[in-house]
């Protein structure tokens, strides 16, 4: 994902309040939190995608059947 597109993402977390719950280290101002909120998000992204990888991996064993 573009940095842009994680800056939005972070924004809308900052506009709607969330970004404290979610992230309680972040102070909400990107200038400061970029870097570790870009790391965050890509590491997020990242066990997603091997979750889902691996919820498919379950089901191909079913194929048999």
């Amino acid at each position: 994902m573009s940095q842009s597109e994680i800056k939005h993402i972070y924004d809308s977390l900052v506009a709607s309040g969330d970004i404290e719950s979610l992230f309680p280290t972040m102070t909400g101002d990107w200038s400061l939190d970029k870097v570790e909120f870009s790391s965050q998000y890509n590491l997020t992204e990242r066990l997603l995608e091997n979750l889902d990888e691996d919820f498919e991996d379950d089901f191909d064993i079913y194929e048999d059947y």
